[in-house]
């Protein structure tokens, strides 16, 4: 009754210690593909900001004229103040819609539509940090008080709110290309974004020959730190749980030491004891890898996604790198075992060790 109590310790244990460091390292795996996922959407070939200076007023409707065959999307983006001023959010918004969305994928509710975009509505789509608001107050030039309500969230971890070109425009006072505190953001394939530039530039150019059209690379850098940071943290995870695996093996190996001196007796081979070994740690190992993809999941559904500003979805390459990554913890957990094994002689059954 002590062995078999002891056994099922020692397997209960593995199965908590495996969970723990599964669960951990498919969280920072999703939240690793996530961040990769927004790195290859927002290369520099396909965001361009341009800095646009002429002599004449243009509006920014003006210029949506002059792309208007250019597969493109062109986003306005400002910083302002909350009406807490405890930190500062961006606001952003859309003028043309025909490239690439720089939004991040939907969470909940639904996007701003064209029609949304050009409506005086004070609605937005939040990013995942500020989706725990169902409005949110912000300061136009003139310090008045705008409320925006909620109609969907985003993944994006940044604190941002896309809203309509007018409440846009209302709260950062002017929609002419001007305004030094907007950043436009074309975004698209790499030639229609190129000849989109282009087209603006002969415009202005037209206007006023001295007027000028700058661009340079839009890329979020705060994305590739954070990639490298989960990245760094999952190399930690492994390796704690590969350390925790050895220390469980030799406490397992102890566990069943009578059982494994027997069999030696009988002839068995320490090879054929560790391959034993081996496999009741995969079946183990396979056991917690579902516990901790079912616990992702579970809390996936109730914060819909985001868990400590993390995007912890599941996907298929997740659940597959978790499968390899506990057959690899199996597999390097035996190797100790071996020596362990082949260490015990049947003399210790004898003086009772």
């Amino acid at each position: 009754m002590g062995g078999s109590r002891k056994i099922k310790g020692s397997i209960l244990f593995f199965i908590c210690a495996f969970t723990l460091g599964f669960f951990a390292f498919s969280m920072g795996n999703s939240a690793i593909n996530a961040q990769e996922k927004r790195l290859k959407k927002y290369t520099a070939e396909n965001n361009r900001a341009i800095v646009a200076t002429c002599n004449k007023e243009i509006k920014f409707k003006e210029l949506v004229k002059v792309i208007k065959d250019n597969k493109v999307s062109v986003q306005l983006i400002s910083k302002v103040n909350n009406e807490n001023e405890e930190y500062d959010v961006f606001v952003t918004t859309c003028i043309k819609s025909d490239g690439l969305n720089r939004l991040g994928d939907l969470r909940e509710g639904e996007y701003l539509t064209k029609e949304d975009y050009g409506s005086d509505k004070l609605n937005g789509v939040f990013s995942s940090i500020l989706a725990g608001d169902e409005k949110f107050l912000l300061k136009n030039m003139n310090g008045d008080s705008i409320e925006v309500g909620k109609k969907g969230s985003t993944f994006d971890t940044g604190r941002s709110i896309d809203i309509p070109n007018k409440i846009f425009f209302k709260i950062t006072g002017q929609d002419t290309i001007s305004n030094k505190n907007l950043e436009i953001v074309i975004s698209g394939e790499d030639e229609e974004v190129k000849s989109s530039i282009s087209n603006i530039r002969n415009y202005i150019k037209a206007l006023d020959k001295d007027g000028q059209v700058n661009d340079y690379d839009y890329t979020d850098d705060d994305v590739s730190d954070a990639a490298n940071q989960m990245i760094r943290a999952s190399y930690i995870i492994i390796f704690i749980t590969v350390i925790n695996s050895i220390s469980i093996a030799y406490l397992w190996v102890n566990d069943n030491k009578k059982e494994i001196i027997i069999r030696k007796v009988c002839g068995a081979k320490s090879i054929n004891l560790v391959g034993t070994f081996f496999g009741r740690l995969v079946v183990i190992a396979l056991i917690s890898v579902v516990i901790a993809l079912g616990l992702q999941w579970f809390l996936g559904t109730v914060f819909k996604g985001v868990f400590i500003n993390l995007d912890i979805r599941l996907s298929l390459n997740n659940i597959q790198y978790s499968l390899l990554f506990s057959v690899g913890v199996a597999i390097l957990s035996s190797i100790p075992a071996f020596h362990y094994i082949s260490e015990l002689q049947p003399a210790e059954l004898l003086r009772g060790e």
